[in-house]
């Protein structure tokens, strides 16, 4: 039998450990196999004040994780937060880490890496990994506020140029030896300036099958140059091809806007080459003043007016050309500052390089009207200053700013399918859908819209989205 008194002991025992504040000693935590139990494998059961700290890490592991979510969520900018006008997708913003306002934004060819520049003379790379966007690196690109970024194709590596106010374009290139984030990572290979006595406006990159890689470089009196790789791979070294001013020189004081842009495709529209136009000839679009422009390169490699588009009420934001090589014509979008987004379609005669046609005079008539602002406006200028400076320019312009260009040149004609959104003000920016089938404007209360053509080829807005 068991006996009352080592029962009561037992339980006193209990009762002090109980109360003892440091909790039970080691060998008192083991609990062996009580009377009835099946199991017979002794368990560990850690004091109270354990179980509390084990939840409270636990807690706050927890925490730190949802909050690492938050973070890397709230980076991405495919995250959703404020509602779009038509009830679409929501956006979230990105928290930048710029000293100062966002000046540009372009995103790769694959869309997995975006460049950005800012007023802060910097730039950042950033590159998405598992849905969320990382930096790769920061640094300071220019002395001036950084005011346009674009990448170069793919096939020729990883890097990309840089416009800034300092009048400066450079190329930068990708050094994978160099430490991620070390304000090494992307180092500059070249440098150019303007070739007039005004700064650099806009700039584009065309690269032609594996063969030949050009920049096109546009100053803020009108002054576009065409430059060369010397091996298509290689960035760091260009050479002139030709240069033309596609506009009379702004006056002093004007405001101004100055865009220029390549053709998309890869090779021009088929009817173009039909009508003789070399594969390498490709289409530059500039938007200069009130003024819209198609450039091709002829025969002599020498610029020279495809078309020119009809005048705008007001000065031309921004041009952009849709990607319809598959197609018999061209479309190109305009954007102008009375409001409207204009959509021209771009088609080529059938015998627009036959020396005979009427091609060739209207060729003719607009080469004569383009070479005679260079050629005169030291006449109506004061001959100091600005003045001076832009006349000095046009007297040292290459040949094919002045004179003609060789006979048979494929010319191109214009005519505006649509014009709209003049409801949200000014038109600042473009961008067509990769398919060409949809195109996106950007207007200065700061929204989004998308506008597509319906089976009649009514152009209608599509979706919107609104700045808050």
């Amino acid at each position: 039998m068991d006996n009352p008194d080592n029962n009561n002991s037992d339980n006193s025992g209990e009762d002090q450990n109980d109360q003892n504040p440091l909790g039970p000693t080691e060998e008192e935590r083991w609990v062996g196999p009580q009377r009835g139990d099946l199991n017979t494998t002794p368990t560990y059961e850690p004091p109270e004040w354990r179980r509390q700290e084990n939840e409270a890490e636990a807690a706050s592991a927890w925490e730190a994780e949802e909050e690492a979510r938050e973070r890397a969520r709230m980076a991405s900018p495919e995250a959703s937060g404020s509602t779009g006008a038509a009830g679409g997708s929501n956006f979230r913003t990105w928290d930048h880490g710029h000293r100062d306002v966002v000046t540009t934004i372009a995103y790769n060819f694959h869309g997995d890496q975006i460049a950005t520049g800012s007023a802060d003379h910097r730039m950042k790379v950033f590159e998405k990994e598992n849905d969320t966007w990382k930096v790769v690196d920061t640094w300071r690109a220019h002395s001036a506020q950084v005011f346009e970024v674009k990448w170069v194709s793919p096939q020729i590596g990883v890097a990309l140029g840089s416009l800034g106010d300092d009048g400066k374009f450079k190329v930068w290139e990708e050094d994978v030896s160099a430490p991620l984030n070390s304000g090494r990572r992307y180092r500059c290979v070249c440098t150019l300036k303007s070739q007039s006595n005004m700064p650099l406006a806009s700039f584009d990159f065309k690269h032609i099958r594996n063969t030949e890689t050009y920049l096109t470089l546009l100053t803020r009196d009108g002054l576009l140059s065409v430059w060369e790789a010397v091996e298509y791979d290689f960035l760091h070294d260009w050479k002139l091809v030709d240069s033309h001013f596609v506009c009379t020189p702004p006056g002093r004081g004007t405001e101004t806007t100055f865009k220029v842009h390549v053709e998309s495709a890869e090779l021009p529209c088929w009817t173009a080459l039909a009508a003789g136009l070399s594969e390498k000839a490709f289409g530059i679009v500039t938007a200069a003043m009130n003024t819209v422009k198609i450039w091709r390169l002829n025969g002599d490699r020498c610029l020279y007016t495809a078309v020119e588009f009809p005048l705008h009420n007001g000065l031309v934001r921004d041009a952009a050309w849709a990607n319809g090589a598959a197609w018999p014509y061209d479309l190109i979008a305009t954007a102008c500052k009375d409001g409207y987004v204009r959509v021209f379609k771009m088609t080529t005669p059938e015998h627009s390089n036959d020396p005979s046609g009427s091609n060739m005079d209207q060729a003719a008539s607009s080469l004569e009207q383009e070479s005679e602002p260079a050629s005169t406006s030291s006449s109506h200028r004061s001959p100091s200053g600005i003045g001076a400076g832009l006349a000095s320019a046009g007297s040292t312009a290459s040949h094919s700013q002045l004179g003609p260009t060789p006979p048979g040149p494929v010319m191109h004609h214009v005519e505006e399918l649509a014009a709209f959104g003049r409801e949200y003000g000014q038109a600042w920016q473009l961008k067509w859908f990769h398919l060409s089938n949809a195109l996106m404007s950007s207007h200065e209360d700061g929204s989004l819209h998308t506008w597509k053509p319906d089976v009649d080829d009514v152009w209608t807005e599509h979706s919107a989205i609104d700045s808050s």
